[in-house]
């Protein structure tokens, strides 16, 4: 039985440092539909468009990357489905 090193966050499930940063970075792909970013304002307000209209429009783009994200991710087996 081996004893894998453990981040705290994902101490329970016992992901490692490297699982913990890839599905880090697999959530970002979600990151810019925030109200929370300051940059997007500026370019909706440069261009004319409206938030809501621009949430609306580019969630499909975003919902296919994440699910290419993920797709590849389960296929290299960098996150895996169950426990080894």
């Amino acid at each position: 039985m081996t004893i894998k090193k453990c981040t705290k966050s994902g101490a329970a499930y016992c992901f490692t440092h490297f699982q913990m940063g890839v599905t880090a970075l697999i959530g970002q792909s979600f990151h810019l539909l925030s109200p929370l970013v300051l940059f997007i304002y500026i370019l909706l307000r440069l261009t004319g468009v409206d938030m809501g209209h621009w949430q609306k429009k580019s969630v499909f783009c975003v919902a296919g990357l994440f699910l290419v994200y993920v797709a590849v991710n389960l296929g290299f087996g960098i996150v895996p489905l169950t426990e080894n």
